[in-house]
């Protein structure tokens, strides 16, 4: 989902979140409410809305379902409210992202929450082959001596990054 170093892959909200264009603002500070999914649903342009899923972690996509509890029946608008978090939100598939931010964290924050777009603008790459090497004498970092250990170093690159970021919109509550 995000990097934490130059030198890691390009996650999803990493990657919008160096898009301006890209970045929706709940309409209150700190809080997540109906009108939100509809904005961010509305703000992907028509060309990508067609192709269009939902990305949160599991906290998240649990705030959503209790919108309209005490009025209309808690999670009206979902189409499936079976086991698990429901399969689909505003008719298009929600996916779950361990990774994304958990919860709202307090007003006036910018927590990224909520990602909708086209996710066929995101490519994950795998560099063909990987490298395996024997070391047969481990030195310890802060003594420079051998530590009567072998190792293995093992290389394999991956990278990842949003294709077109106009496919997509990140909530930021």
């Amino acid at each position: 989902v995000g990097s934490t170093a130059t030198s890691e892959p390009n996650g999803i909200v990493t990657a919008l979140q160096q898009t301006t264009a890209s970045r929706i603002a709940t309409t209150t500070n700190g809080v997540l409410g109906l009108i939100d999914i509809f904005a961010l649903q509305a703000g992907v342009p028509a060309r990508w809305r067609p192709n269009g899923s939902w990305l949160a972690e599991v906290g998240i996509l649990n705030t959503i379902r209790q919108f309209g509890a005490g009025s209309v029946g808690s999670g009206a608008f979902w189409t499936d409210l079976g086991p698990n978090h429901p399969s689909q939100l505003l008719g298009r598939p929600v996916y779950e992202s361990s990774a994304m931010q958990t919860a709202i964290t307090a007003t006036a924050s910018t927590d990224d929450i909520l990602v909708y777009g086209d996710f066929s603008q995101f490519a994950i790459v795998d560099r063909i082959g990987a490298s395996v090497q024997f070391n047969p004498m481990v030195i310890d970092p802060t003594t420079a001596r051998p530590i009567d250990n072998v190792g293995w170093y093992f290389r394999w690159r991956v990278g990842s990054d949003v294709l077109v970021a106009n496919a997509f919109r990140l909530a930021r509550a």
